[in-house]
């Protein structure tokens, strides 16, 4: 994936919508972002009455934006182009 096509920094911090497969389908959460990686995106989640970070990898993720967006109904940001970033293992 190109530098251009993943979230801009400037969301790091910032609440997102993020939709995502599951094993049953698509689902959607607004969590806050914490980092952004060629491999996917560390989110932050409620859970048992706290805070959870969570990793989803490009091949899971849909789209992305600003959850403000989300509630306005109008996406700030497509779904990311696929097929996501290939990471070179060799040495």
């Amino acid at each position: 994936m190109s530098e251009q096509s993943l979230p801009p920094d400037s969301w790091i911090g910032e609440r997102v919508a993020l939709r995502f497969w599951t094993g049953s389908g698509q689902n959607t959460i607004t969590c806050g972002l914490e980092a952004i990686t060629e491999r996917g995106v560390v989110v932050v989640v409620e859970a048992d009455g706290g805070e959870k970070a969570r990793f989803y990898p490009w091949s899971t993720v849909v789209h992305i934006q600003p959850a403000s967006a989300e509630a306005e109904d109008e996406p700030h940001a497509g779904p990311l182009p696929y097929p996501p970033p290939v990471v070179d293992s060799s040495p």
